[in-house]
């Protein structure tokens, strides 16, 4: 009886393999084919694959085999710094405040920072203010 069942399951498998492509078809390519052919969620693409190609995939291969393509996609980004475009000045930094009474010139060179930072008509209506 034995033998019976295995000669069975031949020619059961030979249907199956006059169908089959002459290309081997791995998962990883299965993914990218169903990827390119719309089907993004998993629960598609294993239904994608599955049918095209035969192949059973489960959800989380899926998503695992889609993420390491996105991330192979990735890497041919040059990975550069991130940080201010070229060419970009940065903000002029405020000096810091002295504890103690500053002398006149550096009374001057603060409202020289304040007039080329606000312009001069800002900084003549903010002295108006304290002149009241």
């Amino acid at each position: 009886m034995a033998k019976k069942k295995a000669d069975e399951s031949k020619t059961e498998a030979a249907p199956e393999s006059a169908e089959a492509p002459a290309e081997k078809i791995t998962q990883r390519v299965a993914v990218e084919r169903a990827l390119k052919a719309g089907k993004d969620s998993p629960t598609d693409g294993v239904a994608y694959v599955k049918e095209q190609f035969g192949i059973s995939l489960n959800n989380g291969s899926f998503s695992t085999i889609k993420s390491q393509l996105k991330k192979a996609g990735e890497e041919s980004k040059p990975a550069g710094k991130p940080g201010r475009p070229a060419g970009v000045k940065a903000a002029p930094v405020a000096k810091p405040v002295a504890t103690v009474i500053p002398n006149m010139a550096l009374q001057v060179e603060a409202i020289k920072t304040l007039v080329e930072t606000l312009g001069v008509d800002q900084v003549v209506s903010i002295a108006r203010l304290f002149a009241k």
